[in-house]
């Protein structure tokens, strides 16, 4: 938040309801969003101006939107943004630094969870769309 501040970006959640539980990996949910977060602000930076963090019940899933109004992901890209290592292009841009791991590992967050992950962006919206399910201990590992 305090990046977001900085840069005049507004930060946003909605859940409905209000509170939603789920039974899941705190520490790793966590990662998933923060590495979600960072993408935002590392590629749409420049354009941006909120970053908004859904969630919807839908029986016994729920359903997470981190969504943003940055630059667009080209529809090229799209479908190559969770392979391990990809980036997309920024043109020899060097300020932008990274592995490309941030979206393999969030997507291999979310599959350890049991659950999905995908991209929609056009000129004015970008969503990552997470569907989890309520209980997602089922065939996770115990400590």
């Amino acid at each position: 938040s305090l990046d977001a501040h900085k840069h005049n970006i507004t930060m946003s959640s909605l859940t409905n309801p209000g509170q939603i539980k789920i039974v899941a990996d705190p520490e790793k949910l966590a990662r998933l969003f923060m590495n979600l977060i960072n993408n935002a602000f590392k590629y749409g930076k420049s354009a941006m101006t909120f970053i908004k963090l859904t969630a919807v019940k839908k029986d016994d899933r729920v359903e997470i939107r981190v969504q943003n109004d940055g630059e667009q992901i080209p529809k090229s890209s799209l479908n190559k943004l969770f392979d391990r290592f990809y980036r997309v292009d920024q043109s020899g841009n060097k300020d932008i630094s990274g592995t490309g791991l941030g979206l393999a590992i969030s997507q291999g967050i979310v599959k350890q969870h049991h659950g999905a992950i995908r991209v929609e962006s056009n000129t004015k919206l970008t969503s990552f769309i997470i569907e989890l399910p309520l209980d997602a201990s089922l065939g996770m590992p115990r400590d």
